[in-house]
């Protein structure tokens, strides 16, 4: 057997109003119902993956110009348009997540998304960033506070334990295309 490889764009983005917001967008998750997620595959001490509706989730008007740039980014950087066939590039769901001192996120993937999409609202200097798991190999990228980080949906992922004394708050958001017509 050959094993051939194909590069896979990981985008990480600057969000330039990120310190505008940062204050109403915490605000706006404060509000938002509590629920933590705590089982072998997560401690999660606050995320609102369990509401369906954009009602209840006072936070949706503030990251909304952030979904946008991400989708404006992906079409752009992944020359999408340059394919011959137009797509609809869509925000399929989102969701907040904050981590205290010990939380952790296992592997995952999100197979049945085209990009998953990560603002990192707070991240302490020593807290964790994502990391990635191709063929048994542990990648990170030098992701900041303000940043996104969008990848396929289909590479492994992890939050390791945040070891900071400070909250990590993110926002995760899935993103799919299809064709038009």
């Amino acid at each position: 057997m050959r094993m051939e490889f194909l590069s896979m764009p990981i985008l990480i983005t600057k969000f330039e109003n990120h310190k505008e917001i940062k204050s109403k967008l915490l605000n706006d998750i404060e509000m938002t119902s509590k629920n933590n997620l705590r089982d072998d595959y997560q401690s999660i001490s606050n995320t609102d993956w369990h509401i369906n509706s954009k009602m209840d989730r006072p936070y949706y008007e503030t990251i909304k110009p952030i979904i946008l740039q991400t989708l404006v980014h992906l079409i752009n950087d992944l020359k999408l348009a340059d394919l011959g066939v137009e797509y609809n590039l869509t925000q399929t769901n989102y969701w907040f997540q904050q981590y205290e001192q010990g939380d952790f996120h296992t592997w995952h993937d999100h197979v049945s998304s085209f990009y998953n999409n990560v603002y990192y609202v707070e991240l302490p200097e020593n807290g964790a960033k994502t990391t990635f798991s191709i063929l048994n190999k542990e990648y990170e990228f030098d992701v900041k506070e303000g940043d996104i980080l969008s990848f396929p949906g289909t590479i492994f992922h992890c939050s390791k334990p945040n070891i900071s004394q400070s909250r990590k708050t993110i926002i995760s958001f899935n993103t799919d295309f299809n064709k038009k017509g």
